[in-house]
């Protein structure tokens, strides 16, 4: 009774999880390429290899 109750509340958060790092993931994807181009765009290509 109780392992199974574990399992699903591990499923659940496991769910929550990779949604939330999905979202995560994508803003982070947004974010470093706005910032990528920032560093481009103030200091060139000589930083970024």
């Amino acid at each position: 009774m109780k392992s199974s109750g574990l399992l699903i509340f591990y499923s659940i958060i496991q769910k929550s999880y990779r949604t939330k790092r999905r979202e995560y993931e994508r803003l982070q994807g947004i974010h470093h390429s706005i910032f990528t181009e920032f560093i481009k765009s103030q200091f060139g290509l000589c930083l970024i290899r």
